[in-house]
């Protein structure tokens, strides 16, 4: 059977621009959707080129309107899986809308035309061969051209919609999505039933026009509904890793301030943080009590027994330390083998007790199997109502130490190992 064109080359090539139109702006939506950019020429010249001989050729086979563009429907999909690659889920969706804005506004603009020329829907069937022949592509094409400028609105409000998608192969909301563009497709698809009708009567055409326009606003109302959806499900992502970030940057800063604040071997505050302390005491006029303690012979331990041993004598003294301590006191390591002791004023007395205690304790671990060496401290005491300025106060203690080690020392060689000293001024 020879196929003849239904028009001659001026309504094709009319046709054929405002087809080109539609075919470009709906494959444009679709790279938004797919967040995939194809090359302008695959996605607009060879779709257009592929996409109008099939039109054509379904025009010229003269089929039902319905079976028209349920087969126009099927091969866009079918293009869509292989041009694009997505599943199939997406091809459907993507095709399926296409075919259904395409056919909702080609409804329109037929019924419209045929209430205006006052002639029967059935006389813009592509099977008849009517009076108003050279009538009929002129609303096709405008079906085209206001299909085309439908999926260029769409660009614009939905374009962010792929980005807002954790894997835009297989959006959260794309089953919803095809359910709503499959139904509103087979229900237009249906309504070409009143081609059919030979009667000339308004109210069919005012149903045509009705049956394309209620499904686009459905279709715009059902899509903007899936796009915010979307957008929240995004931030509920981005607000989830926002949390993380901020409890992973909790969990460093709490680290870090550990580094800066504390002595990782003896858990004791670091330098700096006494330092501060103090001079916060200074500035507010607070009088604090300040302990300069130091270990004594622990060179000889690291150089006979090992860093591991010197450690373990260094964590045994802040420890005792820290027990001499209250809860308002201050424990730092203020150098290798120097701590600090602060305390505000009133309680001198209890940290007096309590160094007493921690040089008999440290007494009762000496020489056994975890520490074979004898544990002991020398400390000095200052107020800081002696001295104007912290760097004086610390080196007031300092020097009272000192002469308490060398005392020390003095006792222990003279033999009187078992005696504790008092407790120095």
């Amino acid at each position: 059977m020879r196929l003849v064109l239904p028009w001659n080359g001026y309504y094709t090539m009319f046709v054929a621009i405002c087809y080109y139109i539609y075919n470009h702006q709906m494959f444009s939506y679709i790279d938004y959707l797919t967040g995939k950019k194809l090359p302008k020429w695959k996605s607009s010249i060879i779709t257009f080129i592929i996409n109008y001989e099939v039109f054509m050729l379904i025009s010229q086979l003269r089929f039902y309107l319905i079976i028209n563009w349920t087969i126009f429907a099927i091969f866009l999909v079918l293009e869509i899986a292989v041009i694009y690659r997505v599943p199939w889920t997406m091809s459907l969706f993507c095709g399926i809308q296409g075919a259904m804005i395409g056919l909702a506004f080609n409804f329109i603009t037929r019924s419209g035309t045929a209430l205006l020329v006052n002639q029967s829907l059935a006389a813009f069937d592509s099977r008849i061969i009517s009076s108003i022949a050279s009538l009929k592509p002129y609303p096709i094409a405008a079906g085209f051209v206001l299909a085309g400028f439908g999926f260029w609105v769409l660009q614009h409000k939905f374009n962010d919609w792929a980005e807002k998608e954790e894997n835009p192969d297989k959006p959260v909301n794309l089953i919803f999505s095809l359910c709503l563009v499959l139904s509103l497709f087979i229900y237009l698809d249906l309504n070409l039933l009143i081609y059919f009708t030979p009667s000339n009567e308004p109210i069919i055409k005012l149903w045509g026009m009705k049956s394309g326009i209620c499904v686009l606003i459905g279709y715009y109302i059902g899509i903007s509904h899936i796009h915010t959806l979307t957008k929240l499900q995004h931030f509920e992502r981005q607000s989830y890793t926002v949390r993380k970030e901020l409890i992973s940057h909790k969990i460093m800063v709490d680290k870090l301030e550990k580094l800066a604040f504390y002595d990782i071997l003896t858990g004791c505050q670091s330098r700096e943080a006494a330092l501060n302390a103090m001079k916060h005491d200074y500035e507010e006029g607070n009088p604090f009590y300040v302990c300069f303690a130091d270990l004594n012979n622990l060179k000889p331990v690291n150089d006979n027994l090992g860093h591991d041993a010197g450690d373990r004598y260094l964590a045994a003294v802040a420890h005792a330390l820290q027990e001499a301590a209250g809860t308002g006191d201050i424990v730092s390591r203020y150098g290798g083998d120097e701590f600090l002791l602060i305390t505000p004023q009133d309680g001198i007395e209890r940290v007096r007790a309590g160094l007493d205690n921690a040089k008999w304790s440290l007494k009762e671990l000496s020489n056994s199997s975890e520490y074979p060496f004898e544990l002991w401290i020398s400390y000095g005491i200052a107020f800081s109502g002696e001295c104007g300025n912290l760097e004086e106060l610390i080196k007031l203690a300092d020097d009272r130490m000192y002469e308490n080690k060398r005392r020390d020392k003095q006792e222990r060689n003279a033999g009187r190992t078992d005696h504790i000293p008092p407790a120095p001024a």
